[in-house]
């Protein structure tokens, strides 16, 4: 299965799905990407960093989230604090992130 990462305009989830992608990865949480792909059933995981990003992505439904960028933002400490009052987000941290600064 492939998909596009890093896409951040509705033009480039066309090309993207256009060219064989399957669902996107999007560093931020831009509403038009996001709502392009859930109208027409692409599967989107947007990049969130704040509580105010998580509440947007979960009143559209998303619950599978990128945290970017990681370690910049404080790396599992803060997926874990973000954790706790969002128990049905499942996150996935990109940026800087490696064996070393896991725990």
């Amino acid at each position: 299965m492939v998909g596009a990462g890093t896409v951040l305009t509705v033009d480039q989830v066309k090309r993207a799905v256009a060219a064989g992608a399957r669902f996107i990865v999007a560093p931020g949480f831009n509403e038009k990407v996001v709502d392009y792909c859930l109208q027409n059933n692409i599967p989107v995981t947007p990049g969130i960093n704040t509580p105010s990003e998580i509440e947007r992505a979960l009143e559209k439904g998303l619950e599978i989230l990128k945290f970017f960028p990681a370690e910049a933002s404080g790396g599992l400490k803060t997926i874990k604090a973000l954790g706790g009052p969002y128990t049905t987000v499942k996150f996935y941290p990109t940026g800087g992130i490696n064996p070393g600064n896991l725990t």
